[in-house]
């Protein structure tokens, strides 16, 4: 008989997909799988928290180093846009509610854990700096996400 060998993927062309949800005051990690997929790539220099507003996620070494980051997008969908007929474009913000989002990184070698940073909901208008709203190991979970 012949033994049989499961295909493995090339490095480099592995991903993790987490899946975050936001209660209205906290995230958790829900669900992360690997992927064989590659991800999307870094744009611009990582954010640092604590100074620069906004939202990313990083991927941290063993020893807490950032080897990726990844921005993100209005994760806790806090922003609508309404446009004008006369061009005016006008941003209003919404309560925080219960939301779910998935974020996409790369399955580096080393990587160990993930963490994320968002201004704080209540702050948002005022561009104040991100804060860490959490920091995840890299494991495969699946938790129940009808709750």
């Amino acid at each position: 008989m012949a033994e049989q060998r499961q295909r493995q993927t090339p490095p480099g062309r592995e991903s993790w997909r987490l899946t975050f949800h936001f209660d209205g005051s906290s995230v958790q990690l829900r669900r992360s799988e690997r992927l064989a997929m590659v991800a999307p790539g870094a744009v611009g220099a990582p954010p640092r928290g604590g100074e620069q507003g906004g939202a990313w996620l990083e991927v941290l070494d063993e020893q807490d180093r950032v080897i990726f980051h990844r921005l993100l997008h209005d994760p806790f969908a806090l922003r609508a846009e309404h446009h004008s007929p006369d061009g005016r474009i006008e941003v209003h913000f919404r309560r925080p509610e219960s939301t779910t989002f998935e974020v996409l990184v790369p399955a580096l070698p080393g990587a160990q854990s993930v963490r994320l940073w968002v201004t704080p909901p209540s702050l948002e208008r005022v561009g104040a700096p991100a804060r860490e709203q959490g920091r995840f190991t890299l494991a495969d979970r699946e938790d129940d996400l009808g709750s």
